[in-house]
């Protein structure tokens, strides 16, 4: 049973290099009641405000002048902008919807790919998906984020090998990293 969380009482930070997608955004988290809304222009700026306070939920584009927003996750996975953040739930928000960008943003850490335009139901939908029914978050080397598994079903086989003994050589996952969210 997950904690009920108040979505209102969050803090939304929207990084976008785009004025127009930050409003419109910024609009459809209002739409909700969702009020306390920070915005950067770019993975820089927005790393700078991670440092200095604190954002539950991050809505960012990909393609940016600076820091893409690859790069940001990576970067906020790693603990860059403080180890309190490693684990907050980032949304990418992107016109980007090639196969290759959508992977590449997936195994960077992201929680969620959404493609512009998008509704503002199903921005809210997403951020509540993502709060009320987490994902189990990951620490491997080569990979940190929500586990990538969007349904917990039985594997090929029967054999779950995240769940079996690791090959020589291979690192074994904790426990805890691989429970299953709650339905």
């Amino acid at each position: 049973m997950s904690r009920m969380i108040d979505l209102t009482a969050l803090t939304y930070m929207v990084i976008d290099d785009s004025r127009y997608a930050r409003s419109f955004i910024k609009n459809a988290l209002f739409t909700y009641d969702l009020r306390q809304v920070v915005e950067a222009p770019d993975g820089a700026a927005g790393l700078e405000i991670l440092r200095e306070q604190r954002v539950d939920v991050i809505l960012l584009d990909n393609e940016m002048p600076i820091l893409n927003g690859i790069d940001f996750t990576l970067l906020v996975r790693k603990g860059e902008a403080g180890r309190q953040n490693e684990e907050i739930p980032i949304i990418m928000v992107s016109g980007q919807n090639d196969s290759r960008s959508v992977i590449d943003a997936r195994n960077a850490g992201i929680h969620d790919f959404l493609i512009k335009p998008v509704s503002a139901e199903g921005l809210f939908r997403r951020i509540h998906q993502n709060i009320y029914h987490p994902r189990p978050f990951i620490r491997m080397p080569g990979y940190i984020g929500p586990c990538r598994r969007q349904m917990h079903l039985t594997p090929p086989g029967g054999v779950d090998r995240r769940r079996t003994a690791a090959p020589r050589g291979l690192p074994q996952p904790s426990p805890a990293s691989l429970k299953p969210s709650s339905p």
